[in-house]
């Protein structure tokens, strides 16, 4: 096998730009982490303020049935503490979730921007893969070429 037919079989693609495309993903990575893990806090937060909703649903129920006959006027007056409590509660929530809410636009405009960084590397990529493709194809097809030349000289004694 001559020099250049081994060079073409072993030729590999490099892309000069693979650090960036390398550093492009972990850059969407990370913004898909960081929405993730704000999405997640939202949830949490969600899911107290259910929590106290159903806590308030329930003592609501306690305190109706509280009010049948003798009314106990201590316990209503820890539910209206309690309700109180629970409703500053849920209002610090609240005030969490809409500041949360920004921080998740934030989060997923960032991540817009890394996929977007990202696909542009990896067209850059695709397009050079491609070129570099057609290159080997015609640097193949030269050498196979030159081989049955070769061939063809030897065959009828021929010199070049």
């Amino acid at each position: 096998m001559s020099e250049a037919l081994r060079s073409i079989i072993m030729a590999i693609f490099r892309f000069e730009l693979d650090a960036l495309l390398k550093k492009q993903r972990m850059c969407e990575d990370n913004a898909q982490r960081e929405l993730a893990k704000s999405l997640r806090q939202r949830m949490i937060l969600q899911s107290q303020i259910q929590e106290d909703q159903g806590a308030i649903g329930v003592a609501k129920q306690s305190l109706t049935d509280a009010l049948i006959g003798a009314v106990d006027l201590d316990r209503v007056r820890q539910f209206a503490q309690f309700s109180g409590e629970m409703t500053q509660r849920a209002q610090m929530i609240v005030v969490r979730l809409a500041g949360l809410e920004e921080q998740i636009t934030r989060h997923r405009e960032r991540l817009a921007e890394a996929v977007r960084r990202r696909k542009a590397v990896e067209l850059l990529h695709d397009q050079r893969l491609a070129a570099w493709k057609r290159t080997q194809t015609r640097k193949e097809a030269a050498e196979l070429d030159e081989m049955a030349l070769e061939m063809h000289r030897r065959q009828h004694g021929v010199m070049a």
